[in-house]
């Protein structure tokens, strides 16, 4: 392998991790893992939290390729998210306006990154002569690769945090309802919060909270604490996991907070 932007070349790998992928007939897969024989002083990459593909879909993102007459030093397409997808895995990918470059051969491969915050959300893996190709999320390459997001971290969370944040959530079958976000912040704290973009669910409104927030880290782990606690009221089946993430990971957390309006029960 190489890493052009670091001097680096001809580095022994060995594929540790692969299919079987069928791109072209289930959207699914088409990477590989690879393990370099020796370690390199080279700055690993961020990564965005997971639904940073749902919630800034407006954004710019870019990748780094080698097509045709950049073999050396590479080229950068400024991309957009398309909505929807080309296959039940990958999103779809198209230059950000009439003046960026074509996303073409040789784009296959690398990383898409989120502009404002140079964090990768996923890897190109198809580009055509159309200027158009597909990504494979970050997310669904933790299905395939579990390993992957051990490495990943939320915040002032770490990944093992982050998991069990997810594996709570991920059960939460609730649309956030519009009190929720000013009920966790406060009204101090609501005054000096970034305006966060639309927040569909509860998983959404924690990974802002930890990473786009700008608050302490104390601070924020009192934030995602008291976010579960209104889930566990809402929820009550997750309150014992809900409970057992706040002990573990945030210092015993906050006092619970002032109830939001009970959800009516359904006739």
């Amino acid at each position: 392998m190489s890493f052009p932007s670091a001097a680096i070349a001809d580095v022994p790998a060995t594929v540790v991790h692969r299919g079987p992928w069928q791109p072209e007939t289930t959207g699914s897969g088409d990477f590989a893992i690879l393990q370099l024989e020796t370690a390199q002083a080279i700055t690993p990459a961020r990564f965005a939290p997971f639904t940073t593909i749902a919630t800034r879909s407006q954004e710019s993102f870019y990748a780094r390729g080698f097509p045709d007459g950049y073999y050396s030093e590479g080229t950068t397409a400024m991309l957009r998210l398309v909505p929807g997808g080309l296959g039940p895995e990958t999103r779809q990918l198209k230059p950000w306006d009439s003046t960026s470059k074509d996303l073409t051969p040789g784009f296959s491969g690398g990383a898409v990154v989120r502009e404002a915050t140079d964090e990768v959300v996923g890897i190109v893996t198809a580009a055509d002569q159309h200027r158009q190709g597909a990504m494979l999320p970050i997310e669904k390459i933790c299905e395939h690769w579990p390993q992957l997001a051990e490495r990943i971290e939320l915040g002032p969370f770490g990944p093992a945090a982050y998991q069990d944040l997810r594996s709570i959530l991920s059960t939460v079958d609730l649309r956030v309802p519009g009190w929720l976000l000013p009920t966790v912040l406060g009204a101090q704290d609501s005054t000096f919060a970034p305006d966060p973009p639309r927040l569909s669910t509860v998983l959404e409104v924690a990974e802002w909270l930890a990473t786009e927030t700008n608050f302490q880290d104390e601070r924020v782990k009192q934030l995602l604490a008291t976010l579960l606690l209104q889930v566990a009221f809402l929820r009550p089946a997750v309150e014992h996991d809900a409970m057992d993430w706040i002990k573990q990971y945030t210092l015993g957390g906050p006092t619970p907070p002032k109830r939001g309006p009970r959800p009516r029960r359904r006739p």
